[in-house]
């Protein structure tokens, strides 16, 4: 096994569950059954998932670990008469505010999909209920702004107001984004039949305005440490796949990066390269990653195929959720890592043992994905000192 070009530690789920984390080409067990974890912005914790069997019934847990394993909190159990799942293989999903301070995640509760936040060691409150629910932190922490339904809200944490920003026309998009600067944030609105994106400074009223149209719905986040958003856009009302990435800036010039289906894209840290996500033309699912300038969108490299494990899927089909929150790429930029499976010219894997792994590829022409351990989920952790 190659050894790894990056030198944080990775959160791996394996295949059939369990947590361990892989460092230095070693893997050390941190939750045995966890599912999806989730790395605290100080780096010292990590939320986990849980499935247990109560006699007849499947029910959910959410856990706040040490990195040593040991259990620190656990916000939320599934209560009876709720469902222990989201989404296949997704008990919940979870967002800690850039502090660490507060977590939130996402959970179906009895009165339906709800989006809870918890203290580092207390228990979840109910803040929003509806279905979707999509949030975003500002990068100070002092704001949440989420979209429920059709509406969007926004919180401020220090004030512990809640606003209305969009009221029954928050659609066309799923999750709101926010610049690092704190200065910005994004959201989207259907005004006559086109999908807008809106930009403007969370604390002042009435100062967002429009930067771009579109006809079909978006998913976008702005580039690291930069203004400037990348917007994945459909091309009709209709299509249900993104088929342009483009670049839009605040002084309203937009440039086109990619032209064709895209499943997903994800900045690096570095603000500078984005990796996007292509499907293939056959119908066994693989997929293949462009790695492209994210300024003038020139492709630099691009990788082998692969096909994705199922959790890996469930990434890519809410990239733009999953990116504020599930790093695929290390604080360096110095790799993507992803979880699959790799494909020869033919439909079957070329590892034998029939699970997915953990996959890296460092964005050099030529350069082949390297395999790690067996893998269903890879996350690394924030861009802190460990």
């Amino acid at each position: 096994m190659d050894e790894p070009p990056f030198t944080v530690p990775l959160a791996l789920q394996r295949p059939r569950g369990g947590i361990v984390l892989h460092e230095g080409g070693a893997t050390t067990p941190l939750a045995e059954g966890g599912r999806w974890p989730l790395w605290s912005p100080t780096g010292d914790r990590l939320a986990v998932s849980f499935l247990d069997w109560h006699d007849t019934e499947l029910k959910s847990r959410l856990t706040i670990l040490g990195r040593s394993g040991a259990l620190i909190a656990q916000p939320y159990v599934t209560p009876t008469g709720a469902s222990p799942l989201l989404g296949p293989g997704v008990p919940h999903y979870g967002y800690w505010s850039p502090s660490g301070a507060e977590l939130a995640f996402v959970a179906p509760s009895v009165n339906g999909l709800t989006l809870f936040l918890a203290a580092e060691e207390g228990e979840a409150r109910p803040l929003v209920v509806g279905a979707p629910l999509f949030p975003a932190w500002s990068p100070d922490g002092r704001w949440l702004l989420v979209h429920h339904e059709a509406n969007l809200d926004l919180f401020d944490r220090v004030a512990g107001t809640r606003r209305t920003i969009a009221g029954g026309n928050a659609a066309g998009f799923r999750t709101p984004a926010f610049s690092d600067d704190n200065a910005l944030m994004a959201y989207a609105v259907v005004r006559e039949s086109r999908v807008e994106i809106w930009c403007g400074p969370p604390g002042d009223r009435g100062a967002a305005e429009a930067w771009a149209r579109f006809d079909g719905s978006v998913a976008f986040s702005f580039l690291p440490g930069s203004r400037t958003l990348l917007v994945a856009a459909a091309s009709s009302p209709e299509q249900s796949f993104f088929d342009r990435l483009l670049r839009v800036d605040e002084d309203g010039v937009r440039a086109v990066l990619y032209r064709g289906p895209l499943q997903a894209f994800f900045p690096a840290p570095d603000g500078r390269r984005v990796t996007v996500v292509v499907p293939g033309h056959s119908p066994d699912g693989r997929l293949v990653v462009h790695l492209r300038d994210a300024w003038d969108g020139r492709l630099l490299a691009v990788s082998d195929w692969f096909l994705p494990s199922a959790g890996q899927a469930t990434v890519f089909a809410f990239f733009d959720q999953f990116q504020r929150s599930h790093r695929l790429w290390p604080p360096d930029s110095a790799c993507f890592a992803v979880c699959g499976f790799l494909l020869g010219d033919g439909l079957s894997p070329l590892l034998g043992d029939g699970q997915p792994h953990l996959l890296w590829w460092t964005g050099e022409r030529g350069v082949p994905w390297v395999a790690g351990p067996a893998a269903e989920l890879a996350f690394f952790p924030p861009a802190i000192p460990l």
